[in-house]
């Protein structure tokens, strides 16, 4: 009994004497740990809290509350693996619970490096090459370089004459840091770096087509008598500053051949080595072909994109010798020609339809629609679209494959409605959609959609969507306006190739002003019932729209009215003394 009121009025002490803030918390310690280590670990808000620490074989190494009330606490890591810490500040207004992981490895990352010797001025080393990691707790890693005193993240390098010193850095996914330091003597020289030139006999450089062979020519452009020039390339050597080599294609299309030239010195005993890459590329052999869009149409006055795709997938690079002609016609008027090759093709874009791929687009803005685009003959199929025509030469083909295809070209739909001239308060109307698309004026295409924005004018806008396979692509809509006034009624049509509007004026008068009233009489006797009416006078009325402030005039009633009596039976609710609903009178 007596050990349990010492604890309770050491946690009532404790409770007293805190520092209270409000807000959680980091821990503070080393960011890599191996095994063996003992790491002070900190709350960072200068609050304690009670500790609970497990390891990674599920054993709490921390005291039983509430001794396990610390600010930091001596971690050691006896095992690998996850050690969980778990701090309470709950206690604390605003106070909260955290949970922290500590990863601990059962070594430290070691950088070994690989001995340079006999390197020279000039020479271009891959530092990676030339160090190896033991260790790794966790990828990906990070590099950081530090080359003569120059910070970099690139690890090719160029020597410099005498000492470079290189400092590596490298941390892991984990926060471990490793690092090493590599200091290289490089021989100097005299050496000028070459100019190298490869190019095939229509001038393309470094470049073949996909397939077969292609003579290509080697070229050193500031040759040095005193140097020798060795080329290495696809298991062939050849020393000379000139020369004339067939290139095999590689299997991959796009592929890389590469080349390596090495410039020897016999003054300074050094060779350094340059390099170059041969691409192979092109549209290669092709089965199959198809003209694709975004779209099944297009729409005027906006750019249209259309690509190619062959054997399924996209040509998205030409190589040389390959070309491809484009052709686009009206009936019998050519409206575009264009060719692409080699040095001229457009650079590529994602493809609208699939982001994963890449596509060599085709665009044109069409300046009108296709209506007027008609065709005889086996052409006929194509009327009222325009005529593509694509045809691919392949290098490595004999003969062209040619590919056409029509596209309807469309303008925005034509907004147009047929309102009421005339509507009473609280009149419901039906506000008719005559809207137009296509040729015929009512040719939605199934991929179309469309919306119909109707503002009445009294800052109520009502919205509407079909789309081209809609049963009514153009509906209509019905409203009532609940005061008088002199609208503007707008209706906006959206549809994919843009957007058009229609306004029309309605006129909504105002209910007349109706009084009542008949004499008392005893039963039996004649009751003599009076009528009157009148019309409002006109005025204005301010509408504040969430986009905009305006008025509106507000007509006058009618003078010249007619009454209908009616007499209901207040018992059984039948017209009474010859009446009816609309009884004139």
């Amino acid at each position: 009994m007596k050990a349990k009121k010492k604890i309770i009025i050491l946690l009532i002490s404790i409770l007293i004497s805190f520092n209270i803030k409000s807000q959680c918390f980091q821990l503070n310690y080393d960011a890599c740990i191996t095994i063996g280590q003992t790491i002070n670990a900190s709350i960072d808000n200068g609050t304690s809290g009670f500790w609970t620490i497990t390891d990674p074989s599920g054993t709490i190494i921390t005291p039983i509350f509430p001794f396990n009330y610390y600010l930091d606490y001596d971690i050691p890591f006896a095992q690998t693996g996850t050690y969980t810490i778990e701090v309470d500040q709950s206690y604390v207004s605003n106070g909260c619970i955290e949970i922290f992981n500590i990863n601990v490895h059962p070594s430290s990352m070691i950088i070994n490096n690989i001995p340079l010797n006999n390197e020279c001025q000039g020479q271009t080393i891959n530092i990676l090459d030339y160090i190896t990691i033991n260790n790794i707790p966790a990828f990906p890693l990070n590099y950081i370089f530090t080359i003569n005193n120059t910070t970099s993240l690139d690890s090719m390098f160029t020597l410099q004459a005498g000492l470079n010193t290189i400092d590596i850095s490298i941390t892991d996914a984990s926060g471990c840091v490793a690092n090493s330091n590599i200091n290289i003597n490089a021989i100097q020289n005299n050496i000028s770096p070459p100019l190298i030139a490869i190019y095939d006999i229509d001038s393309n450089q470094n470049i073949i087509k996909p397939c077969g062979s292609t003579d290509l020519n080697f070229n050193i452009l500031n040759p040095n008598t005193n140097y020798t020039y060795t080329w290495n390339f696809q298991n062939s050597t050849i020393i000379d500053t000139s020369f004339t080599a067939s290139i095999n294609a590689t299997v991959s299309n796009p592929g890389y051949i590469p080349v390596t030239i090495s410039l020897f010195d016999p003054l300074s005993n050094c060779t350094i080595d340059y390099y170059e890459t041969i691409t192979s590329m092109g549209i290669g052999v092709v089965q199959q072909s198809a003209l694709e869009s975004t779209n099944s149409f297009l729409c005027s006055d906006s750019v249209s994109i259309l690509w190619l795709i062959t054997d399924g997938n996209p040509i998205n690079f030409l190589g040389p010798g390959d070309s491809i002609k484009w052709n686009v016609y009206c009936g019998n008027t050519t409206i575009d020609s264009v060719t692409w090759k080699l040095n001229n093709t457009p650079l590529i874009e994602n493809n609208p339809s699939n982001v994963n791929q890449s596509i060599i687009p085709y665009k044109y803005t069409f300046s009108d629609n296709s209506c007027n685009c008609l065709y005889t003959g086996a052409l006929s199929q194509y009327n009222e679209k325009y005529l593509i025509n694509s045809d691919i030469y392949s290098a490595c083909m004999n003969s062209n494959v040619p590919k056409s295809a029509g596209f309807k070209v469309k303008d925005p739909i034509e907004a147009d409605i047929n309102i009421p001239q005339y509507l009473c308060v609280n009149e419901i109307e039906n506000f008719q959609n005559n809207s137009k698309i296509g040729c015929d004026g009512n040719s939605p295409d199934q991929d179309d959609i469309f919306i119909y924005e109707w503002d009445f004018g009294n800052c109520v806008v009502l919205t509407d969507t079909s789309t081209g396979t809609s049963p009514n692509p153009y509906p209509s809509i019905t409203y009532a306006y609940p005061e008088a006034g002199i609208y503007n009624v707008r209706m906006k049509a959206s549809s994919l190739c843009g957007t058009t509007e229609k306004i029309d004026t309605i006129t909504v008068y105002p209910n007349p002003i109706v009084n009542c009233s008949g004499t008392n009489e005893c039963l039996n006797d004649i009751t003599l019932f009076n009528a009157n009416a009148s019309g409002e006078l006109a005025t204005t009325r301010n509408y504040s729209c969430p986009d905009t402030i305006f008025n509106i005039q507000v007509p006058a009633g009618g003078t010249q009215f007619t009454y209908n009596w009616s007499m209901i039976d207040g018992l059984d609710g039948t017209y009474e003394n010859g009446t009816s609903s609309s009884s004139e009178n």
